[in-house]
């Protein structure tokens, strides 16, 4: 392209306003002259006032327009001779390698490895770059000649299916087939117990070398080591936290030293070391006692024939060792190992509390001096079912011949088959009564499915979405507390296993009705208590949106509803609490934290009043029109702490 079209694609002028100084460029030739000067004045030396000229003596769009350059010389040469020059364009590719080469030529013999990118080469009109105003390089991003991006970054055009598939034809005659002995996982972790992991990176800097690609990890689980007992207990000891006791594993991290290799030899170092170290045993180790023991070991312990021996007394078995089998040994093995190797705390405590009167008398005690102390709620066990520890939390299942199948997570009572429904048809159908059109809702928790069982019976409910942390609560749940979770059924319901924090973060403006059947405020369930987590269902409803959140029992959390009405008046714009009976939950009663984006809302008065038919139609045993009135008539003392609490309360 000649300089002439060049400049003429070009606006070259300064604008001056105030203090404000704005450079743009005009061409000479454009037609959008604001200059008179003529080509015979040009080569003349003008005075300063001669310099500056004015298409007329008005200011164009607010600005006075300066002529930057016309009356310039280069080397001799007036600017209008200047760029009426014409030259022509070089074709930087009429020398290029590919204009050369054969059409039908194997890439792969082009481009066999990995190498700088050589723009000679590829006979493709790659760019690469950041292109700041749009009058560089007519907005494109740069070309590939002489492109700095492309040569200082790795290339993958040694790695295309042809690549790839001449390469395995070539070094598959040195490959030989993959042993039977090697079936699966565990068989490969057995003969080859050291897993050694490392990463490369691509970097995109000035230098291709990242320092992360320099660490090495070495885990290995250590079972495969062959220790006895002692050496087993002192390797532990020397290996520190790189030791995980939940999954048998050592894993060591080496970054010290400048390259792979020696991070890796390094770490094989140091698992030697240990390995021998702890084989190794000193005069004084064999003086340990049981006191000293590093790991509690339930086979080696005293507390084993202690307890042994108690329970045959009990069941009245004539052999003790059969007393091992039971259930119940089996759980109180567990929790005595959790409060010798993992340290004692209320949690373990309890339920290691519990766990005693289970093998005493068959009671299971709900004891838990840091949420209701003084108090304890016991039922009788006729008949343990199901006693695991999920990701999140412990999960057991009991059978009371007057409560039915009874759920319990970390000790406390979630929910009896006896009186299930008085809690779960009233959290759903307080807010789905008070809102006028319920078309789509969401349940936080409820993993037993007594909540998505209520919501699906609402003739005006289409659509129920259900989030659940613990997907072994919905599986414990649909084994034994079948008449709850029939709800997981429904053509209306989709399930999602995951944490509800999370959950709503990504969810805006998209429910009516959002319900939080949590357990309580501990554990996975301790961030649904949050003004943040409230701010995120306030954001993941539709307009006149309304929430209804479990809100535990005035008589022991007083203080923390009262925070909760606080801190939910600040964020929505109406806000109740009403409460339900029910035996198995502690003080025999529960409550229910009402929030909607509604201004003056009343909740006390539902929009859908439910006659004596539909009420048997929909199978309901708990909730009617007169029990949603009285559910927000509250004692008077709790309802002047609440009266106080937000300006926003609404009884």
């Amino acid at each position: 392209m000649s300089l002439v079209k060049k400049f003429n694609r070009i606006q070259s002028h300064t604008l001056v306003s105030g203090n404000a100084f704005n450079t743009f460029f005009i061409s000479h030739m454009s037609k959008k002259l604001y200059a008179t000067e003529s080509t015979e004045n040009a080569d003349a030396t003008p005075t300063k006032q001669e310099r500056v000229f004015f298409k007329d003596p008005e200011v164009i769009d607010g600005f006075r327009v300066f002529d930057t350059y016309m009356n310039k010389k280069k080397d001799g040469v007036p600017f209008d001779q200047r760029v009426r020059r014409a030259y022509k364009r070089i074709e930087r590719d009429q020398y290029a390698r590919y204009n050369k080469m054969s059409p039908d030529q194997d890439w792969t013999n082009v481009w066999p490895t990995c190498t700088m990118f050589k723009q000679s080469a590829v006979p493709l009109p790659v760019r690469q770059g950041y292109v700041k105003k749009l009058i560089e390089n007519e907005g494109l991003p740069p070309e590939k000649y002489g492109n700095v991006e492309l040569m200082k970054i790795p290339n993958f055009l040694h790695l295309t299916p042809p690549h790839i598939k001449k390469q395995c034809s070539a070094i598959k005659k040195f490959c030989t087939q993959w042993p039977k002995e090697l079936k699966t996982d565990q068989d490969c972790e057995a003969h080859f117990p050291v897993e050694i992991t490392t990463s490369s990176y691509i970097y995109d800097g000035p230098n291709i070398r990242d320092d992360r690609a320099r660490v090495v990890t070495l885990k290995i689980k250590l079972s495969s080591l062959n220790l006895d007992e002692r050496a087993y207990n002192k390797f532990i000891k020397l290996a520190q936290d790189k030791y995980d006791r939940s999954s048998n594993t050592l894993t060591i991290i080496a970054d010290r030293c400048p390259y792979r290799r020696q991070n890796e030899d390094y770490a094989n170092y140091l698992l030697t070391t240990l390995y021998f170290e702890s084989k190794q045993c000193e005069d004084w180790e064999s003086e340990i006692t049981e006191e000293d023991m590093i790991e509690f070991k339930w086979n080696h312990s005293k507390s084993k024939q202690n307890i042994l021996n108690t329970v045959s007394r009990i069941e009245n078995l004539t052999d003790a060792e059969k007393a091992a089998d039971l259930e119940q040994v089996k759980v109180y093995k567990e929790n005595l190992s959790k409060i010798f190797n993992h340290g004692e705390d209320d949690s373990n405590l309890s339920q290691l509390k519990t766990n005693m009167d289970a093998l005493r008398e068959g009671w299971f005690s709900e004891l838990d001096p840091a949420l209701w102390p003084g108090q304890c709620f016991s039922l009788k066990c006729d008949k343990l079912l199901y006693n695991q520890k999920s990701k999140y939390q412990d999960v057991l299942v009991f059978n009371n011949k007057l409560f039915g199948n009874v759920l319990v997570l970390d000790g406390r009572i979630q929910c009896t088959e006896y009186d299930e429904f008085s809690y779960q048809e009233m959290i759903s159908f307080l807010p789905l009564n008070s809102h006028p059109n319920p078309e789509k809702v969401l349940i936080i928790g409820g993993g037993d499915g007594g909540v998505a069982r209520e919501c699906v019976k609402h003739p005006l409910v289409k659509e129920v979405v259900q989030c659940e942390i613990d997907e072994d609560v919905v599986k414990v749940s649909k084994m034994y507390l079948k008449g709850m979770a029939k709800g997981f059924d429904s053509e209306k319901m989709k399930l999602h296993i995951g944490d509800g924090f999370e959950f709503l973060k990504n969810h805006k403006n998209e429910f009516d009705v959002i319900i939080t059947d949590s357990s309580d405020p501990e554990g996975p369930a301790e961030s649904l208590f949050q003004d943040s987590f409230y701010e995120l269902m306030k954001n993941a409803l539709r307009p006149n949106g309304i929430v209804c959140c479990q809100g535990e029992t005035f008589w022991i959390f007083r203080e923390l509803i009262q925070k909760i009405i606080s801190f939910a008046g600040n964020i929505f714009p109406s806000v109740s609490y009403a409460q339900t009976q029910i035996p198995t939950y502690p003080a025999g009663c529960i409550g229910f934290i009402l929030c909607s984006l509604e201004k003056e809302k009343k909740f006390s008065e539902p929009v859908h009043v439910f006659d004596n038919k539909t009420v048997d139609d929909m199978e309901l045993k708990y909730y009617n029109s007169d029990i949603h009135k009285a559910a927000f008539i509250l004692p008077t003392t709790f309802q002047k702490t609440l009266d106080n609490s937000s300006p926003n309360y609404r009884k």
